[in-house]
């Protein structure tokens, strides 16, 4: 459910549920800072883990 703090997310087609149907699967996101990789991401990893799978998230500084 989105909020005034996180508003939905509008304008994004993403095709990470398709590319981790099946377990286990590794996606790397790239792309330049501050463009929402990380919000996009738990927007797709949230449901799975909800639903018993298991999630690895990690971030490269």
């Amino acid at each position: 459910m989105a909020s005034a703090a996180s508003p939905a997310l509008v304008g994004r087609d993403t095709q990470l549920p398709g590319a981790i149907a099946e377990p286990p699967s590794v996606i790397q996101v790239p792309g330049e800072v501050g463009i929402g990789r990380t919000r996009l991401v738990r927007a797709d990893i949230d449901p799975l883990r909800k639903s018993g799978r298991i999630v690895v998230l990690g971030h490269r500084h």
